[in-house]
């Protein structure tokens, strides 16, 4: 514990001043409210330093200016790669659109819908509609019948066409592909680039693909005699032996080229 000593000398010396008083004597109190406090000195531990990370910095893919409608604009190289590849399309693309734009069905689709506008209808649906309707009172009232039965005829009608033309298309598939495994197997060394254009306008005018192409193995093999025949003849006329000294002539005759003459 810790003891606080007061000291009374100021107060004697006040009493001896004024005289007489109560002798003081040292008093020496006990602080019992205070207690010896240990100061307790706590060791951290040194914290392992952490090597602070910096994030990796993102690197900038590289700008690319291009000049789109008359407007100049920033684009990655990871942007640029599918424009180009969109821009290679282009040609063929605009090839599409001209053939489109020049088709004269569309010329005649354009006089429809101008036509519709004239007449009041919003779209050429509409027009298309008002004349089936005014084809079915017509032929109701020319056959006794009502123009519900008349549309109910022409919708059967039109499903049936529609029907046949599938089977027609499909029984056609099925011939050609017959008639390309027939070639195959005749003539299996034989690629499609080896056939020439004049032997496919014919197969597609009906002919069997088998029977163009031995027409033109016949027509190639008559045009190689005709080259083989005229090669001869060149041969023949040019100068190949020579004169002996008694002037007896020692050309050499081919007995296969003199064969041609009489071709």
């Amino acid at each position: 514990m810790l003891f606080r000593k007061l000291s009374l000398q100021p107060y004697r010396d006040a009493e001896a001043e004024i005289g007489g008083g109560t002798d003081f004597e040292e008093i020496t109190l006990e602080n019992d409210a205070i207690e010896e406090v240990g100061t307790e000195t706590t060791e951290t531990e040194p914290t392992e330093s952490v090597e602070e990370t910096k994030p990796t910095e993102e690197v900038e893919s590289p700008k690319v200016k291009l000049k789109y409608n008359h407007e100049e604009k920033e684009y990655s190289l990871d942007d640029v790669v599918p424009l180009a590849q969109k821009g290679l399309n282009y040609d063929k693309l605009q090839e599409k659109f001209e053939a489109i734009q020049n088709n004269p069905a569309l010329a005649k689709y354009s006089k429809v819908e101008e036509i519709s506008k004239l007449l009041g209808y919003q779209t050429d649906d509409e027009l298309l509609d008002a004349l089936y309707q005014t084809h079915y009172e017509r032929t109701a009232e020319a056959q006794g019948l009502t123009p519900a039965q008349i549309q109910k005829e022409h919708e059967l009608a039109q499903k049936e066409r529609a029907l046949v033309e599938k089977e027609t298309t499909t029984a056609q598939q099925q011939r050609e592909n017959k008639m390309y495994a027939d070639f195959a197997s005749n003539f299996p060394e034989v690629k499609a680039d080896a056939i020439k254009p004049e032997t496919w306008a014919k197969v597609n005018n009906g002919m069997d693909l088998i029977v163009a192409y031995n027409m033109q193995q016949n027509q190639d093999l008559v045009n190689e005699l005709k080259i083989f025949k005229q090669n001869a003849e060149n041969a023949k006329k040019a100068p190949v032996g020579s004169v002996s000294v008694n002037g007896s002539d020692n050309t050499k005759h081919d007995d296969f080229l003199d064969g041609f003459d009489s071709i």
